[in-house]
């Protein structure tokens, strides 16, 4: 069977440009009549062009379907194969993490308002950080911020954390908050999406901590008032042994005077 392009584009439910890029890159090659100069296209082009159009469901490029279309034995082929299945295994597992992660928003955000003020303590399993900056100036680390792009790739399990130090807490009211913004994920979930431990990332121990709820209003940077009650707690249990504090958004809004509202969880790390 022989079709003409637009017969063809008929067939395969693409527009007729579409038939002439594919040819332009070599995935489909019609043939010329020469008795009466028209090209057509045979029934080995539709499934060459349904197989390239099958890969590229499957994620690869164009390129990439040129490559598997002209070497399916070949190292290249094989090696394109196994880096797409190993991409989607893992964007698969994201996906499946991601979903936990909304599901979890949706308790959060039902009990929010509720929880501001109370003061809990829980336990946080380990996690995995990467400072990207000092207070809000980041940092000029080009190995960092090439990190932190990757790291970007597995947002929403990828959270923006900010870390508060040790001596701040100590300080208390005197001079300014101290901290330092960062991506955090926990140890478990970078295993899980083969995310690689470098020197640039710290280990963040996971544990009891006191835990909290914080509304800013407004938009200025952390004040004093975020730390009061967790300290006022510890003191409270007599907890005299405690660490870093980590904190991370956890819900925004708009008031009825139209000024922002926003919701954090704050983390204190007790120590033993």
């Amino acid at each position: 069977m022989n079709y003409t392009i637009h017969e063809m584009a008929r067939l395969l439910g693409v527009a007729p440009h579409t038939l002439r890029y594919y040819e332009k890159i070599g995935i489909i090659r019609p043939w010329t009549d020469k008795t009466n100069g028209y090209r057509y296209y045979s029934v080995v082009d539709t499934r060459r062009f349904n197989l390239c159009r099958a890969l590229r469901a499957a994620g690869f490029s164009l390129e990439d379907c040129r490559v598997l279309l002209s070497d399916p034995q070949g190292a290249e082929s094989a090696a394109l194969l196994q880096k797409q299945a190993e991409e989607l295994s893992k964007q698969a597992i994201l996906a499946q993490l991601t979903a936990r992660q909304l599901r979890h928003m949706q308790e959060v955000f039902g009990r929010v308002e509720e929880n501001v003020g109370q003061i809990w303590q829980e336990h946080l399993p380990d996690a995995w950080r990467l400072t990207i900056a000092e207070g809000e100036t980041p940092l000029k680390d080009p190995q960092k911020e090439q990190e932190k792009q990757q790291w970007l790739e597995y947002l929403p399990i990828v959270r923006w954390v900010s870390r508060i130090p040790h001596e701040t807490f100590c300080r208390y009211g005197q001079g300014r908050v101290e901290y330092a913004p960062g991506l955090m994920i926990s140890a478990e979930d970078a295993g899980a999406l083969s995310i690689p431990q470098t020197p640039q990332v710290e280990f963040v121990p996971g544990g009891e901590y006191a835990c909290t709820i914080w509304r800013q209003v407004g938009r200025g940077p952390f004040d004093w008032d975020s730390l009061r009650e967790p300290l006022a707690w510890l003191r409270q249990q007599k907890i005299s042994a405690f660490g870093e504090g980590y904190s991370t958004i956890l819900a925004s809004r708009v008031n009825e005077a139209g000024r922002v509202e926003n919701y954090h969880f704050l983390g204190v790390r007790i120590l033993k």
